[in-house]
């Protein structure tokens, strides 16, 4: 497995997931605090899945 620019498809991959966590967290709304930021997403959102999963 290859790391860094030379995976476009995986970094691209990772890009997608990203934007799809800025929409769910409404980050592209100018009154969100973090509005425009990225720093942050994946690890609330693992943090989030990880208690979904223990609580089950």
């Amino acid at each position: 497995m290859t790391y860094g620019a030379e995976d476009v498809q995986e970094q691209n991959k990772r890009q997608e997931h990203l934007e799809r966590l800025y929409k769910k967290d409404l980050r592209f709304r100018k009154d969100h605090p973090f509005h425009g930021v990225y720093t942050g997403l994946y690890q609330n959102y693992k943090a989030v899945e990880e208690r979904k999963t223990t609580k089950s």
